[in-house]
């Protein structure tokens, strides 16, 4: 049997490749692959044979991909693997706040004296999350499955950012 012309390692050797979708906005060949406990999305440059980014799922798995030509966008089917099927979160913990972000959380402030162990109770993180709070570089937990749409723009507004989700440390009913 003839060998596949071209791979990607889009997962390592410890996990399997769950999504695909293939691309070419602007007749550039993109693969987008999603993974389940790497909770994230890479995208590869076909020409380049290499991953150019990696998008943030939320700490979510990625169930399924499909890519929306049109309109230049890619959807995810995510499933939060820290809740249950009755909607119960589990093994949360205080997140960690990243300095730069102190300023869109509440009561606190950028320029205020920063500790490794600033914790805030309104958002919470996975105790087994793949990535830490500021791997992506904005704090983002889905806390829920969700559906979520990746638009590619030429002047994307890094205002409009993802709702954090609610789950809670202790909202699980063990």
């Amino acid at each position: 049997r003839p060998l596949p012309v071209l791979t990607f390692d889009a997962c390592g050797q410890d996990e399997f490749c769950e999504a695909v979708a293939f691309a070419h906005p602007n007749g550039i060949p993109i693969v987008f692959t999603g993974t389940h406990k790497a909770e994230q999305i890479k995208v590869w440059d076909v020409r380049a044979r290499a991953c150019v980014y990696e998008l943030a799922t939320g700490n979510n798995s990625v169930q399924s991909l499909a890519w929306d030509a049109p309109n230049n966008c890619l959807y995810a089917a995510t499933e939060c693997e820290h809740m249950d099927r009755l909607g119960n979160h589990h093994d949360y913990r205080y997140a960690k706040i990243p300095k730069g972000q102190r300023g869109r959380i509440e009561g606190l402030e950028d320029d205020e004296e920063y500790d490794e162990d600033d914790e805030d109770p309104d958002c919470c993180w996975p105790s087994k999350a793949w990535h830490k709070e500021d791997y992506f570089g904005y704090l983002f937990d889905s806390g829920d499955n969700r559906i979520i749409r990746y638009a590619f723009k030429e002047d994307p507004n890094p205002s409009v950012l993802p709702e954090y989700g609610h789950a809670t440390v202790g909202g699980d009913s063990w």
